[in-house]
């Protein structure tokens, strides 16, 4: 371990430079690096082999009484490093490991030296880097930890256009579109099962409920009106709502509860419909809910001859 150390830059023969058995409070640490009298680096040796998870809580406690930076934990060839002061759990404050057994020796040593050079960890600069390096991890960390959530939310919300989207994939792979109320049904009973594998059983549990369905016509090789087949395509329904931006726009629709449909279409006329917004809410998507009707799916308002919508809200009265 001597030799490792004085690789990193440190003066093993100094004592003061790198204290062996160094007495902190509630016990001792096989190392503690230190420059003008302060301990920056405590380094904890334990036996080839020895699960470094039973000891990283002791040393870190260590650590944080002596107010030392940086911290690492090793049986020799893993090496895990830490950061001591983060207000997260002991485990949350490993930012790096290094392993000799698995990684390529110069890349090891690399990432050793990177966090545990002596010049770097005098001037504060490896503390810096380190800070970087775990606060990217903790993004990444919270990124996944909320990815569950927001797929549960995704899958409960009555207005998503992930539901369109899945009945247009297993219309594609069984050749039948499930109705409303399968998609919706199945789409609550996967918010208990929404783990790792809800993108691959999603798809393929929908084919078995579609397969019950009666054969459905595909829109795609239906024929328009002008004789031309109609468009191989399932973009959204162009929507123009008035107010234009959707934030002002449920604003005034959560107040009035009303607004207005108008539906362009192709051959120029259109249809006026009113649109009873009782059951907006605050999270609603209204453009997910003008899309996921019937009419207005991915598809359907291209069979049925449709251009465009212009939504306004009214008035109330």
């Amino acid at each position: 371990m001597n030799t490792i150390i004085g690789e990193l830059g440190w003066d093993t023969l100094d004592r003061d430079e790198v204290a062996r058995e160094y007495s902190v409070r509630g016990g001792r640490v096989d190392y503690c690096l230190r420059s003008q009298a302060r301990s920056l680096v405590l380094i904890e040796v334990k036996r080839a082999g020895s699960d470094l998870a039973e000891h990283q809580e002791q040393l870190l406690r260590y650590a944080f009484d002596e107010g030392a930076s940086l911290a690492a934990l090793t049986d020799g060839l893993v090496w895990w490093l830490y950061l001591p002061m983060e207000k997260v759990s002991w485990e949350q404050r490993r930012f790096a490991r290094v392993n000799f057994g698995e990684q390529q020796s110069a890349d090891a040593a690399a990432t050793l030296y990177r966090f545990l050079n002596r010049s770097g960890v005098v001037s504060g600069e490896v503390q810096e880097e380190a800070k970087r390096e775990f606060e990217s991890q903790e993004r990444e960390r919270r990124v996944r930890a909320a990815l569950q959530d927001a797929w549960e939310r995704v899958l409960g919300d009555p207005d998503s256009l992930l539901r369109e989207e899945l009945a247009d994939a297993v219309r594609d792979i069984s050749g039948h579109r499930p109705d409303w109320e399968t998609i919706a049904g199945f789409l609550q009973g996967m918010l208990g099962n929404a783990g790792t594998r809800g993108e691959t059983s999603i798809v393929r549990t929908m084919r078995s409920e579609a397969a019950m369905q009666p054969q459905q016509s595909d829109w795609r090789s239906d024929i328009t009106a002008s004789g031309e087949a109609a468009p191989r395509l399932r973009a959204p329904l162009p929507i123009e709502l008035d107010p234009p931006n959707a934030k002002d726009f449920l604003r005034m629709l959560l107040r009035t509860k009303r607004a207005r449909i108008v539906e362009l279409h192709r051959d120029g006329r259109t249809e006026e419909r009113p649109w009873d917004a009782t059951k907006m809410t605050a999270s609603s998507s209204v453009l997910g809910n003008l899309r996921s009707r019937p009419h207005y799916r991915a598809g359907a308002w291209q069979r049925h001859g449709i251009v465009s919508l212009r939504v306004s809200v009214e008035e109330a009265s």
